[in-house]
């Protein structure tokens, strides 16, 4: 059971990026990103998940690459998802999000 001191959960968590970049010579650029996780628990084979994710970026960089806005959304297509926390893993949006960032570089 859960409460057996001799069992040893075990958990292995696969990531695939693919992602493509658009660049103009003005400053501006365009970014769109899947993520595929799959998560496979052996010692539950019912539990774990599968899913994909797709972000999308557009904004500008500045003079010498000093920085870049720019504005994105994340999980398009609204994926939620349930992964164990056996793997440790970034936090991933689970509801579609709007972002706003802004970086500077020195």
């Amino acid at each position: 059971g859960i409460l057996d001191p001799d069992r040893k959960d075990r958990a292995s968590l696969h990531e695939v990026s693919l992602y493509s970049i658009w660049n103009s010579p003005a400053g501006w650029f365009a970014q769109v990103e899947a993520n595929w996780f799959s998560q496979d628990l052996r010692d539950d084979p019912r539990s774990g998940d599968e899913f994909t994710q797709v972000n999308a970026f557009a904004g500008y960089h500045f003079k010498q690459r000093r920085g870049d806005i720019s504005v994105g959304l994340l999980n398009i297509g609204d994926q939620d998802y349930k992964l164990s926390p056996l793997n440790p893993y970034p936090e991933i949006a689970r509801d579609r999000t709007f972002v706003l960032r802004y970086r500077v570089s020195f």
